[in-house]
């Protein structure tokens, strides 16, 4: 049973990073061509130090302190996020699309990797502490839930010349992907765990497939900059953001698990019928054992869409002190509605400094830094969303964001 837990957890842990909080510097200026790039790796969660993930993932020692420390930190349910992502655009502003001159045409191409979860403690101390750790008592698990999805698109979009606003239709490749619930699960036993009772509603989904495709669909990017009045009279934006709101068709299938009954045993504890197939034979099947439904579907699937709006920094203000916020939302994930807000500082013309907090998303509050340069025709910005966990072992996530900009 500790092996299973212990492997399903880490699978919730990697699969639980997003949406840059670092503001965009909105440049109305006319050009012909602009290249961007952007790349984000941010892992939250409400309950996980960051020093025990980053031994869970990559390797090291768990002690014993910091592994009851971590367990002493959890609630009852716990989430944990993920959000991956890099996506590169090419933007022309020197043709007239459709014969019009107040557009031009935009190129991009994506990869994310997004998931999150939500999981009982006892599902965690079943995890680290194995089943005699709950002899004699209930260990819940209801409620524990994961979603996630590998996948890359390229889009071909249309752009204004003046907001900046645009358009994409994008087509969509999925790579990976598996969700699973648990309705009602719980785990009973006797003091020495020689009778187990185990009620077990859910289901697991999973592609299997080990090739680059397992699905293909279609979605639409949406960029929308708005002018409106701001203090004193003067000018300034909100950016309405809508990214990756589309489908896909699973054509390679999708291994589906499923279970709702009550399952009693005696005479052998929990470790031993995990363990010990002798106990059954060789023909002994686990799934079998606990009528476990499982079968090949072909299904459609929707996207991790990103909605996320906010006032933006304007490139053209005179002053050295601007702020920005918002609120960003991923409708089909894990993710509690975010709210942040920050300043930007910009000491030289060609530096901008920022900070900035927020709450929600896959944890609670984080503050958040970043600094942006200017060389010629150059623009470069570096930051993080959570600086707590750059300098400290009992943060609850990392986060780092990179932005590339050239307009030629």
């Amino acid at each position: 049973m500790k092996k299973i837990l212990f492997i399903v957890f880490v699978c919730v842990s990697i699969a639980g990073r997003s949406q840059l909080l670092n503001p965009i510097q909105f440049d109305t200026t006319r050009i012909d061509h602009e290249l961007i790039f952007n790349a984000g790796a941010d892992y939250f969660s409400t309950s996980i130090y960051r020093d025990f993930g980053s031994k869970l993932v990559f390797g090291g020692v768990i002690t014993n302190d910091l592994k009851a420390n971590t367990f002493g930190h959890h609630n009852s349910i716990n989430r944990v996020g993920l959000d991956l992502q890099s996506e590169i655009e090419f933007r022309n502003y020197a043709v007239n699309l459709f014969g019009n001159e107040k557009w031009g045409y935009l190129i991009k191409a994506g990869y994310y990797t997004i998931g999150s979860a939500a999981y009982s403690k006892d599902l965690f101390g079943m995890a680290f502490y194995g089943n005699e750790a709950y002899l004699d008592t209930t260990a819940e698990f209801s409620g524990s839930t994961v979603k996630y999805m590998s996948f890359q698109k390229i889009g071909f979009g249309v752009i204004s010349k003046s907001r900046k606003s645009s358009i994409t239709l994008n087509l969509v490749n999925v790579s990976n992907a598996f969700t699973g619930e648990v309705t009602t699960g719980e785990l009973k036993q006797n003091a020495d765990g020689s009778l187990v009772e185990l009620t077990l509603d859910g289901s697991f989904k999973s592609t299997q497939s080990t090739s680059f495709s397992a699905g293909i669909g279609a979605a639409i990017d949406f960029d929308f900059k708005l002018p409106f009045n701001w203090i004193q009279g003067r000018k300034a934006f909100l950016q309405f953001q809508l990214k990756n709101l589309g489908v896909a068709y699973m054509h390679q299938g999708m291994q589906q698990y499923s279970a709702d009954s009550t399952y009693n045993y005696s005479g052998f504890t929990v470790d031993q019928l995990v363990n010990n197939q002798t106990l059954y034979g060789d023909d002994f099947s686990l799934t079998d054992s606990l009528q476990i439904d499982s079968k090949l579907v072909k299904n459609w699937v929707v996207l991790p869409t990103l909605f996320q709006a906010g006032k933006i920094i304007d490139e053209h203000y005179t002053g050295k002190l601007q702020s920005f916020f918002g609120v960003r939302l991923y409708p089909t994930m894990l993710y509690s509605p975010l709210v942040y807000a920050g300043a930007n500082y910009r000491p030289f013309s060609w530096l901008d400094l920022g900070v900035s907090g927020s709450f929600g998303g896959f944890g609670g509050f984080r503050t958040g830094f970043y600094s942006s340069f200017k060389v010629k025709l150059f623009h470069v910005g570096i930051g993080t969303e959570d600086v707590i966990g750059w300098v400290s072992k009992r943060g609850l996530g990392q986060s780092l964001n990179l932005r590339l900009r050239c307009k030629f």
